[in-house]
Formats: structure tokens, C-alpha cells, sequence
């Protein structure tokens, strides 16, 4: 009865947060031309407007996107509406970020994580994409 009462109180527009301003929300077929032809790392949210987790984390995300502005791109791809690219990163759940340089995945969560893992993977992304010491940075990613 709660998860009713939650999906029902966040759903539309009257949710339980204002919309992301530093997000931006791609079709699949965007999917090349803003993640893999991107000029700097990009993150990727899965997600679907029904989530409860990917309705939590997305303020934490898009502050984030706010303040890596200019170094990390942050895009999103409801999954309800890009079902084949979902399965194509065999997304199995939502929330899912991926974390991509140079047209690859180099790191992945899934679930509701904190602000503060996130800015430490978003860490170590900008210093791959810096060319700083890039196996230990992968190696690091990995672990949480």
C-alpha cells in the first residue's frame, strides 16, 4: 500500500522534485550523436518515470550534473522509450548510470547510490579523461 501511495503522490507533474535543469533527456536515436561522438565523458541514466529509486536519485544527479558542467556531459534514456538500446547495455534495472569515455563504458552502477559514490566515480572519470594514471583509475572504478 505505501509503494501505492508513492508512486501515486510522485507521479506527473506534481512529482517529489522539481524537473532536472542539467540533464538532458535523449531519444535512441540521439543515443550516437550525444554519447558517442560526445567531446568529453558522458553519463548515461537509465531510468523510467515510474521508479521510485530513479525518482530519489535524480536531484543528487542532476546537482551533480550542475557542478561537473563543462567537464562530464549527463544525458537520460527512459527506458519505457528506448527499449533496444536498454538491452543493448543489458540494462537489468533502473536507476542505471553508465559512465563512458571515448565512446566506451569504463564504469556502471546500478541502484539507488549516494551523491558521494557518484562524485567519486565522476572523480575518477575526469581524471581518465585527463590521461592521469588511467589503470589505476579503471582498476579504482570498479570498487565502491
Amino acid at each position: 500500500m505505501l509503494g501505492l501511495l508513492f508512486h501515486l503522490s510522485s507521479s506527473g507533474s506534481m512529482g517529489l522534485y522539481p524537473a532536472p535543469k542539467n540533464l538532458t533527456a535523449i531519444a535512441e536515436g540521439q543515443f550516437d550523436t550525444e554519447v558517442t561522438q560526445a567531446d568529453k565523458p558522458v553519463v548515461l541514466d537509465f531510468f523510467a518515470p515510474w521508479c521510485g529509486p530513479c525518482k530519489a536519485l535524480a536531484p543528487g544527479l542532476d546537482a551533480l550534473a550542475g557542478e561537473y558542467a563543462g567537464k562530464v556531459k549527463f544525458v537520460q534514456v527512459n527506458v519505457d522509450d528506448a527499449q533496444a538500446l536498454a538491452a543493448r547495455f543489458d540494462v537489468q534495472g533502473v536507476p542505471t548510470l553508465l559512465f563512458f569515455r571515448n565512446a566506451k563504458v569504463v564504469d556502471s552502477v546500478s541502484g539507488l547510490v549516494s551523491t558521494e559514490t557518484l562524485r567519486t566515480r565522476l572523480e575518477r572519470l575526469v581524471t581518465l579523461a585527463a590521461g592521469r594514471n588511467p589503470t589505476l583509475v579503471l582498476a579504482e572504478a570498479r570498487v565502491d
